[in-house]
């Protein structure tokens, strides 16, 4: 409680500028929850751009990722190639035309045909 500056007694009145103590105390009180009230909203804004802030930094390093690992694998793929010796060339076919075969040989020319003969004698050796 306070003393009341018109009167000089213990009671709750306005003060010079027409507020009870309650009433100070109320509006206090809302511009305390004003106050947290803008503290969370720019808290909250920070904290997105923060958030944003570091989206951005992961996709910037995952894109340098991709690139090391590209030019990583490009510079084996051509280590590779240097110490890969080139392929033989494909063989050339070469179609040759066989000669054609000559019709039957003329009766002249042809071997006479074997004969064979066994005789009694000779069969007989053959047999043991």
């Amino acid at each position: 409680m306070r003393y009341c500056p018109d009167c000089g007694t213990p009671h709750e009145c306005a003060g010079a500028d027409g507020m009870s103590e309650a009433q100070a105390q109320v509006e206090i009180a809302r511009i305390n929850r004003k106050a947290d009230v803008e503290i969370a909203r720019l808290s909250r804004g920070e904290t997105e751009q923060i958030m944003e802030a570091e989206v951005e930094i992961a996709e910037t390093e995952a894109a340098a990722e991709v690139v090391a690992a590209e030019a990583t694998v490009e510079g084996m793929t051509e280590a590779i190639d240097m110490m890969t010796p080139d392929p033989p060339p494909d063989p050339e076919t070469v179609v040759v035309d066989a000669p054609e075969p000559d019709p039957d040989p003329e009766p002249e020319m042809a071997p006479p045909p074997a004969e064979h003969h066994e005789t009694s004698s000779q069969s007989a050796n053959w047999h043991w």
